[in-house]
């Protein structure tokens, strides 16, 4: 999480209350670089929730050169970064405007099948590329680190553009190595494009979300 506007900060309150409600015993680490003091106020009401927040060098990855969108991007980089300094072998990844409607315990009992399991963009069904708002890692063997992709990116010249940060880099490394991200229990219903949304109200009782006009080119209105 790495935004400072009240509708981002609205929105970052709801995924801490969806992910608490639906997986009340998960250990949640919220990765920050921007100081972020009203949501661990927030999340002070419930348990198992750390933040790690990043300094300005770790904000910076090496690879990036301003060539992402978003900090948020660069924050998805130094993940890498912060699960190997913390020994992290196994994780869930998620945006933090990718809410969490119901238990992850199926896909945790699948987690260990693959090293890194996603699932495509819908919007590409004909040059597929992994959606890297929701993603789980299992390995004890460094798969994927952040010197692996920075050494591809190398290899590439520094060519592989970063418009799309991390996902753009780590799809061309998956693909370089000849790895299939995907995974016969883990498909759409684990992830979806969600732009331009708008959070109007997050309380104890009611949410609401507008979603934008992509890709479904309408607005629907989601009461929970």
């Amino acid at each position: 999480m790495n935004f400072l506007g009240d509708n981002e900060m609205i929105m970052c309150k709801a995924w801490i209350h969806f992910a608490k409600r639906f997986n009340p015993d998960a250990i949640i680490t919220i990765i920050h670089h921007y100081p972020l003091l009203e949501i661990k106020r927030y999340a002070a009401r419930y348990k198992k929730i750390h933040f790690i927040r990043l300094t300005d060098e770790e904000m910076r990855p090496e690879m990036v050169n301003g060539h992402t969108d978003h900090p948020c991007q660069e924050i998805k980089l130094s993940v890498w970064k912060q699960a190997k300094k913390y020994n992290v072998r196994k994780f869930f990844y998620i945006d933090c405007d990718a809410f969490i409607l119901g238990s992850l315990k199926l896909w945790w009992n699948h987690i260990d099948d693959k090293p890194f399991i996603a699932i495509n963009e819908q919007i590409a069904p004909y040059d597929p590329i992994y959606n890297a708002g929701v993603f789980s890692y299992s390995s004890s063997k460094n798969f994927i680190t952040y010197e692996k992709l920075l050494a591809q990116y190398r290899k590439d010249n520094n060519s592989i553009k970063l418009h799309l940060g991390d996902q753009g880099l780590t799809n061309t490394y998956l693909r370089k190595i000849g790895y299939d991200y995907t995974h016969p229990k883990i498909d759409f219903t684990y992830n979806c494009i969600a732009k331009w949304s708008k959070t109007h109200i997050v309380s104890d009782t009611s949410i609401i979300i507008t979603s934008g006009t992509f890709p479904l080119l309408r607005k629907i209105w989601i009461k929970i």
